[in-house]
């Protein structure tokens, strides 16, 4: 019952359905390049050279059942449109190292970073793309550690950006 003297004449809020559900769908497309190349300096130890990008070519979505679907490319929800990971792996006898480079495209992200704020088809920030680099060490034991213990277990360390960068969003 509204209560008497309720200005909006609505009354008491007597349960909140807070439960989620997906509504819609989204479709999405993307190309992917792999690039696997062995160097021959064996003298030096085996190199690997690695390079993959992913394009994204579709993104939309429909929010109700029933919606044209809507392209969402450059929208603060959606992964950038170009990403990138390069390794350069070294082996020799029991030692191994990785050079890890990932890039990630230019995307855009709205002023409050906040999802929530969000007004579609507006973008008001173009974040620039940037590129992190990781560092991989390893050494196996083939003869064990000690008395044959520890057969063939490898040891690594790692450093994750190696040059403390920060994405810009």
């Amino acid at each position: 019952p509204v209560p008497a003297g309720d200005p909006y004449n609505v009354g008491p809020i007597t349960f909140v359905d807070d439960r989620t559900g997906n509504f819609g769908t989204i479709k999405s497309s993307s190309i992917t390049y792999t690039l696997t190349y062995d160097l021959p300096w064996q003298e030096l130890g085996q190199f690997e050279l690695n390079a993959s990008a992913v394009r994204i070519l579709t993104f939309t979505y429909d929010l109700t059942p029933g919606q044209p679907y809507q392209s969402q490319i450059g929208d603060t929800a959606v992964p950038p449109v170009w990403k990138g990971l390069a390794t350069v792996r070294w082996t020799k006898a029991n030692w191994t190292a990785m050079l890890f480079a990932y890039y990630t495209g230019p995307f855009g992200s709205n002023a409050s970073n906040n999802a929530l704020d969000y007004e579609p088809g507006f973008l008001v920030v173009h974040e620039p793309s940037f590129t992190t680099f990781d560092l991989n060490v390893g050494y196996r034991f083939s003869h064990g550690i000690w008395h044959g213990y520890g057969k063939n277990m490898r040891i690594a360390v790692g450093v994750q950006n190696i040059g403390d960068i920060y994405p810009p969003f």
